[in-house]
């Protein structure tokens, strides 16, 4: 997979088929996907993390998602909403001689009031989303392209079913 360089142009923009074939691309190793659950995204997460996070069930590429691929997008919110929430202040409780986040007088926990965010943080969430292919373009290098749905006919959805199971049963 090439994860640097511009992005390939669609499948269908390519005028020869050995355009599509080009490369040095290796075999296909083929396996067998396994039942997923999807883990629940905790409610605590910061309003983006799980923006992204219920984007990625209601697409396309989501069926291609395997249980680690779950687990790493949970992971990946989980570290986006630690980034964009500001640190809490923290107090050495006496009585426990452990740290425990400072609150006010009506027991709201005290927050920094902002936070310089990482620009490395920054890039290595949205690499690690390109690994789960987040983007059209990340999508393209691995050479899965999304359609638009045919018009409803009533029998679509076992249609999709059928091209998906299809598509997947060449890898």
């Amino acid at each position: 997979m090439a994860k640097t360089g511009p992005i390939p142009a669609r499948s269908t923009a390519l005028s020869r088929e050995r355009d599509i074939e080009r490369g040095d691309r290796g075999p296909i190793t083929k396996g067998e996907m396994q039942p997923v659950v999807i883990p629940t995204p905790d409610p605590e997460w910061h309003r983006v993390a799980r923006m992204l996070y219920d984007s990625y069930s209601q697409s396309g590429q989501s069926a291609w998602a395997q249980q680690s691929d779950w687990a790493q997008l949970w992971f990946i919110c989980n570290e986006i909403s630690l980034y964009l929430t500001p640190a809490m202040i923290m107090e050495k409780d006496e009585e426990t001689r452990r740290l425990v986040p400072r609150t006010d007088d009506f027991g709201n926990i005290l927050r920094y009031p902002s936070h310089k965010l990482s620009a490395v943080m920054f890039g290595e969430i949205n690499r690690a989303l390109g690994e789960l292919m987040f983007s059209e373009g990340a999508r393209r290098r691995v050479r899965v392209e999304l359609e638009q749905p045919k018009e409803d006919d009533g029998d679509s959805e076992i249609l999709y079913l059928a091209q998906v199971e299809e598509s997947l049963s060449s890898f």
